[in-house]
């Protein structure tokens, strides 16, 4: 049986990271550059945990293909497949984390796009349009990390089709609708980001459900059936810290310890 419990402090070692990045700390290049302040923000929700979270603007109007060489990012295999949309938002989610180890540690993917972790530590990875954000942890503590745009009215009707249950859908209605209901999907994703790694299998979103929201966390509902399906053992809810970023993007960050 495995037990997990939120929000605990262990010492992150990267004495299995590789290769020197030749870049300064800010990563000041046409293609890239610190986030400081939404690096900010993350640091704050995440000084009590031993988690180290990143953040990058990049700009696809600068992207091109030899950049991974450039710094020291290996390509991954389907790269010839993608459009540049993907190949930047790829790189700029690997130059996040290799900010946060201070050097290019290879982050493989699996067969469903899942980051490929060294055995000494968990990780997520995000990425809107132009942000990429990171979160490293060590291995015996699961992270989850979520950035999206905040969905338009054309999108509401998807959210609350597929993501939402009914009692979420009337709980947004005493908020701003259309930011609760992406801060709910988002949290939704970063639960699974930081599940996958010990479930290594998809689940629906209902498998949670949003009782109570507060101006930093959202509390969650887990299912009893998914703690049984995938023999885990959770408490009967979860927090998701949450915030919003001056350019109208909401994040969230799930800290579960593994023992």
């Amino acid at each position: 049986m495995k037990v997990l419990e939120n929000l605990y402090t262990l010492p992150l070692s990267t004495t299995n990271a590789v290769g020197t990045f030749p870049w300064d700390k800010e990563f000041n290049t046409d293609f890239v550059e610190v986030n400081h302040s939404l690096e900010d923000s993350l640091t704050s929700f995440c000084h009590e945990t031993a988690i180290t979270c990143s953040a990058l603007n990049f700009r696809l109007a600068e992207y091109r293909d030899d950049l991974y060489e450039d710094f020291q990012i290996g390509r991954p295999a389907q790269l010839h497949c993608w459009l540049d949309k993907r190949k930047a938002e790829y790189l700029a989610g690997r130059l996040a984390v290799a900010r946060l180890l201070k050097s290019s540690v290879p982050i493989g993917t699996g067969k469903n796009r899942e980051p490929l972790w060294p055995e000494s530590m968990n990780g997520s990875i995000s990425h809107d349009g132009f942000t990429s954000v990171a979160a490293v942890s060590p291995a015996d503590t699961l992270v989850g990390i979520d950035i999206e745009p905040i969905v338009d009215d054309g999108a509401m009707a998807w959210l609350t089709d597929s993501v939402l249950n009914e009692n979420e859908c009337r709980l947004i209605q005493a908020f701003r609708r259309n930011v609760l209901a992406t801060a709910i999907f988002s949290a939704k994703e970063c639960f699974f980001k930081a599940m996958y790694p010990l479930v290594k299998a998809y689940f629906d979103f209902n498998v949670l459900q949003c009782s109570q929201v507060t101006e930093k966390q959202l509390i969650f509902e887990i299912q009893s059936d998914f703690k049984n399906q995938f023999d885990v053992r959770l408490g009967n809810t979860i927090a998701v810290d949450w915030f919003l970023t001056p350019n109208k993007e909401v994040v969230t960050v799930i800290k579960v310890l593994s023992i």
